[in-house]
């Protein structure tokens, strides 16, 4: 009776399960997505040392969200019988279309030295090979100043400003806010002799 006890009793706990699944994420196109294109998550399998039935065993929670530029996660989380618990993550991109930016006329309103003043600006297709647009009227210079301006930043929402045109040098950035309406600039501007600091707010018509 003793040698049969001692046996059941390492049976027993050589049965406990403590390894937990396994979580494999599919590759897929998901981890950059342009901003209000749907999204659709290539998901991901679980592989389990003691079931194959881990359909169940898998939970996502899926915070991607393709009306606002970010970064998002999309978290798998798979529980087995003997609730041993893996988690896996997938990070997205949302990232600002071009045509996000394209608005023929922008009402804008400039700060420069604390005088504040308002005009209409430009932004519009580039129609070039670079990822660029094209911006006019900064500082309500007119069409001299008519700049092609790169994107750049993590969402894309940045527009680079580093250029002289009448003699008057341009430099500062622009970002584009979530919703894809307002632009915030600030920049300065340079003769020479001298420097003005700049803040403005351009909104779409």
């Amino acid at each position: 009776m003793r040698v049969l006890a001692c046996f059941l009793v390492v049976f027993m706990v050589s049965c406990t399960d403590t390894i937990p699944p396994v979580i494999e994420v599919l590759p897929g196109s998901g981890e950059e997505h342009y901003r209000g294109l749907p999204y659709e998550d290539p998901g991901a399998i679980v592989l389990d040392d003691q079931s194959c039935d881990t359909e169940e065993m898998i939970t996502v929670i899926n915070e991607v969200d393709i009306w606002q530029y970010g970064s998002y996660t999309v978290t798998y989380t798979a529980t087995d019988m003997s609730n041993n618990t893996a988690t896996a993550i997938r990070e997205v991109d949302i990232l600002l279309r071009p045509d996000d930016y394209y608005d023929l006329t922008w009402n804008a309103t400039d700060t420069c030295e604390g005088i504040a003043f308002n005009y209409t600006a430009l932004v519009q297709d580039c129609d070039c090979d670079s990822f660029a647009i094209t911006v006019g009227n900064i500082s309500n210079f007119g069409l001299s100043a008519l700049f092609t301006l790169p994107l750049d930043g993590s969402y894309n929402e940045l527009v680079l400003m580093d250029t002289t045109k009448s003699g008057v040098t341009f430099s500062g950035n622009a970002i584009m806010n979530p919703s894809a309406d307002t632009l915030i600039w600030t920049y300065t501007l340079s003769d020479g002799a001298d420097t003005e600091s700049c803040s403005a707010t351009w909104t779409k018509n």
